[in-house]
């Protein structure tokens, strides 16, 4: 956990801010896409908290828009997590569930995704382990047959 998921569980959102800011100056001269989707995502919900939706909805549009072009599933699921919050709490219910759909969408295909690499995982072994018993198979048949 860093400093500004600190100051927001202690709803010190303006230190909060500050820290993510600091983060975000030091991803962008890394160029660490993901650190500031994450902080982008970050203001969006403080300032949902603070009832600033049009700062919020800002920032995490401009989140989703950097997660998409990343290619980074799980932060593309957190922005519409966090809009979906955002519609809520705007009373925008229509926003709210169109979100939440996507945060849906996004979850069971990265879901799917993990329960395909592992079937895949799965068949890989079963067949290394299928040949590796077949050749051993064959070894023993050669020591016989050099045995005898």
């Amino acid at each position: 956990m860093n400093r500004g998921d600190l100051f927001t569980a202690k709803g010190e959102y303006d230190k909060a801010l500050e820290n993510y800011n600091l983060a975000i100056n030091i991803f962008n001269k890394i160029n660490e896409a993901v650190g500031i989707i994450e902080a982008e995502i970050n203001f969006g919900n403080i300032y949902i908290k603070q009832n600033k939706f049009s700062d919020a909805e800002k920032n995490l549009n401009d989140a989703l828009e950097r997660a998409k072009q990343n290619g980074s599933k799980n932060e593309i699921k957190n922005c519409y997590s966090s809009l979906a919050d955002l519609g809520v709490a705007k009373k925008d219910y229509l926003m709210a569930y169109s979100n939440y759909k996507l945060f849906s969408s996004e979850k069971d295909s990265m879901e799917n995704d993990e329960n395909t690499k592992k079937a895949t995982r799965a068949e890989m072994n079963y067949a290394f382990d299928k040949k590796t018993a077949k050749e051993k198979a064959q070894q023993e048949k050669i020591d016989l047959q050099h045995q005898a």
